[in-house]
Formats: C-alpha cells, structure tokens, sequence
C-alpha cells in the first residue's frame, strides 16, 4: 500500500511523494508517481530520462537497503528542472560499478550518470536520499 501526497506547486520541495513497500512491485508505482508529476507540470520531454532513473534508484534500494519501505519524491527544483528522489533505510551510499560485460547487473547508476544533469546522495538519520535532477532545456553535446 501506499500513500501518496500531493502538493502541486511551480517550485518546491516536495511537488509529489509517496511511501511504498520496499519491494519489486513499488518499482512500477514509482515511475507512475514521477510520470504523473511531469504530465501535471507540462515537462513530459524530460520522461524518458527521469523514469529510467527512478526505476533504477528505486530497484537499487529495493535490493540493497533492507528495509520495509522506501520513499519517492519529485520536486521542480527551479523552472525547467526537476528533482527525483528515492530514499531508504540504509546508510550504505551507492557507488557507480564497473561490471563486466556479462554481468548480469551493476548499470543501474551508469544509466543514471549519463541521462542525468546531476545526481547524487544525501544522508540523513534514517538512512539515505539519492537523486537525480533533469533540466528541460535543450541539451548540446
């Protein structure tokens, strides 16, 4: 079950949260919670990016944090710039792996890293926030 809070706002922190168990099932309903948020704000360009980062953010703590529930936020930081979060229990901070080429897993923050404007972890007394920020402005590479 989940609980989802609703603050609609330009800017702000949180624009949307909500508490899911800490399973592989919450992984779905937090890329709905993140899709939602950007259709209401209009920033539909930025979700291919964002939903792979938060479905990798979530599966990450589902896997490693041990905990019974995790908790997704997605904010506008700013005009133009929003902010997906996924915190858990564990004060394990992630790091990006270098798997081998037939692992079965070890992408997730690579994705992350490179879809990503920025991202990176914050601690707190309950555990960990991770996050990843996308910007709607056009990119030139």
């Amino acid at each position: 079950m989940s609980t989802t809070v609703i603050r609609p706002a330009a800017t702000g922190e949180p624009g949307y949260s909500s508490k899911f168990a800490c399973c592989p099932e919450s992984v779905p309903e937090a890329r709905g919670l993140v899709r939602s948020a950007l259709q209401t704000w209009g920033m539909e360009r930025l979700a291919p990016e964002a939903l792979v980062a938060v479905s990798e953010l979530a599966t990450n703590a589902v896997i490693h944090s041990g905990g019974s529930e995790i908790e997704v936020r997605v904010c506008r930081t700013k005009p133009g710039r929003v902010r997906v979060e996924v915190a858990d229990s564990s004060n394990a901070a992630p790091r990006l792996a270098d798997p081998q080429p037939n692992a079965e897993s070890g992408r997730g923050l690579m994705l992350v890293n490179a879809l990503a404007d920025q991202w990176g972890t914050e601690n707190s007394e309950a555990g960990k926030r991770v996050w990843a920020e996308f910007s709607s402005a056009v990119r030139i590479e």
